[in-house]
């Protein structure tokens, strides 16, 4: 799927710019998706956002239009509250639902039923930086398990003056590392020979060989700790990397907490910036107007789960800890808002 284009006059750059940056769309001089303009738009667009009053000759380009030529219109009635809001909560809304069924009929003046007033409010959740990472924490909390407490038993118990003291500790030893997830290696398999053949010697040879019994044993403890030591240190990197993983969760849902409890708040403040006149709009299959309904956007990675009267809509433009609320009041012809 192509990206969607947006043109937009010279007084209206900024929220083109605004809406290239937040949507991800494509600016474009000319044939354009997306329209904005001040007056009447020069060119046939999908959708159409007018930022100035609405003229005559507006009123005579709409008229002009036929129904199903224009998905969607939106004025954005001069001098409202945050405008670039609205414009993305609708573009959001228009982009998830890109016909909508009115937009395709007219009203009994033969007026295409494609024009939208919108109301909204960007809502972004202060960053909460996640807690630093306790070295000492972290180490202390490494030291405290049971698996790593036999591992430095094993390491210190290491060897023996006998081949079955030396195989008894060295199966301890390769127990107690397999159990913190490591492997001793083939240095430690070399050590190990090593020690063996100088503990098995007999006779004259073993009492001349006491130095180099007492070397092949430090040798094999040292590598052993070498081996422990390196397990220890990977132990080290991961319970840093999960407490940091835990801060930033924690950081979020702290984030997402204040998100959510501004939510209501916010909806609860907006109003229509101009109150459609249906009296200039009669449709033949209804009597009443359309009802202005409520919506909140949000990040697909957030998870809003809050009692609120609105249609929540997880949108993949915009960044975690952002939620849009809207009020859209959509479906009526031009004439109403003249």
């Amino acid at each position: 799927m192509r990206p969607l284009t947006i043109s937009a006059d010279a007084a209206s750059e900024d929220l083109r710019d605004a809406l290239v940056d937040r949507l991800g769309l494509t600016p474009a001089a000319t044939s354009a998706d997306i329209v904005i303009a001040t007056g009447p738009p020069l060119e046939a667009a999908s959708h159409v956002i007018v930022t100035g009053p609405l003229t005559d000759e507006v009123d005579q380009w709409d008229a002009g239009v036929p129904a199903q030529t224009v998905a969607g219109a939106l004025w954005l009635v001069p001098d409202q509250d945050d405008p670039n809001s609205a414009a993305l909560a609708w573009l959001l809304l228009r982009l998830q639902s890109p016909a909508t069924p009115l937009s395709d009929l007219t009203d009994s003046n033969d007026r295409a039923l494609r024009w939208s007033v919108v109301a909204a409010t960007t809502i972004t959740g202060s960053p909460t930086e996640p807690a630093a990472v306790d070295d000492n924490e972290v180490a202390a909390w490494v030291d405290a398990q049971p698996e790593v407490q036999e591992l430095g038993s094993a390491v210190e118990r290491l060897g023996g003056e006998t081949g079955d003291a030396v195989l008894t500790s060295v199966q301890r030893f390769r127990a107690a590392l397999e159990a913190t997830g490591g492997q001793p290696g083939p240095a430690f398999d070399a050590a190990v020979a090593d020690h063996l053949r100088e503990v098995q010697r007999s006779g004259f040879g073993r009492w001349r060989g006491a130095k180099a019994r007492a070397a092949s044993a430090a040798a094999l403890q040292q590598t052993a700790r070498e081996a422990a030591g390196d397990r220890v240190r990977q132990l080290l990197t991961q319970r840093a990397a999960e407490v940091a993983a835990q801060a930033g969760e924690q950081a979020m849902y702290e984030q997402q907490a204040a998100l959510h409890g501004e939510l209501g708040k916010a909806l609860d403040a907006l109003t229509v910036p101009v109150q459609p006149d249906f009296g200039k709009v009669p449709r033949s299959w209804a009597d009443a107007g359309v009802q202005a309904r409520r919506y909140v956007f949000v990040s697909q990675e957030d998870e809003i789960d809050v009692d609120v009267d609105a249609t929540i809509r997880p949108c993949e433009q915009l960044s975690p800890g952002t939620a849009v609320c809207a009020l859209v009041q959509s479906g009526f012809s031009l004439p109403a808002l003249r």
